[in-house]
């Protein structure tokens, strides 16, 4: 995620879902399953603009050592705010 851009984190408790987008969502065109449990959101471009959890209690370290580094760097970040808001 480079500089200024936002990182927007869309969780849904009842799905135990996670969306995390490093750019605009309505810039997806197509998406990649990397495991059962995280798809990448690409941009027309075949850029990553997000990533989708299916199961946010279910990723295990084989699932996110998968995804491209800097993909890995902003799971994390994302994570980190979600655990901020939860220990508030």
């Amino acid at each position: 995620m480079s500089e200024g851009e936002k990182l927007r984190i869309h969780y849904f408790p009842k799905l135990r879902t996670l969306d995390i987008w490093f750019d605009d969502p309505g810039l997806e065109a197509e998406s990649e399953a990397v495991t059962d449990n995280l798809i990448l959101k690409l941009s027309g471009e075949g850029r990553v603009i997000g990533v989708e959890v299916l199961d946010v209690g279910g990723v295990s370290e084989e699932d996110v050592s998968r995804l491209p580094r800097s993909v890995r760097e902003s799971l994390g970040q994302a994570l980190r705010e979600i655990l901020k808001l939860v220990e508030a």
